[in-house]
């Protein structure tokens, strides 16, 4: 299982949903699931994909691509989880101690 893990570390990340899917399925396989189990959820069951003018401190308007994919709602409705976008990443790591 050690050598599974160092593999996905190394792993270069070209295509994030085919990065998912390559994680997905070894953890599947690791957890002896059944095939169906990666069927299921391999691809999201809804992906929304927006497009957002911002208009800039220079007065430009910039446009900026925003994602939310949900994966799976057997659970209950999907909510939560943490998006991911260069402003949302600069905003932390502003935050981030000197140390």
């Amino acid at each position: 299982m050690t050598e599974k893990i160092k593999v996905i570390e190394k792993r270069q990340l070209d295509n994030p949903l085919q990065e998912f899917q390559d994680i997905l399925k070894e953890a599947i396989e690791v957890l002896d699931y059944p095939d169906q189990v990666f069927d299921f959820l391999k691809a999201p069951m809804r992906f929304l994909e927006v497009c957002i003018p911002i208009q800039m401190d220079n007065g430009e308007t910039r446009m900026f691509q925003g994602y939310r994919a949900q994966h799976n709602d057997a659970a209950g409705p999907t909510k939560g989880g943490f998006g991911f976008t260069r402003m949302s990443l600069l905003k932390k790591l502003r935050h981030w101690p000197d140390g």
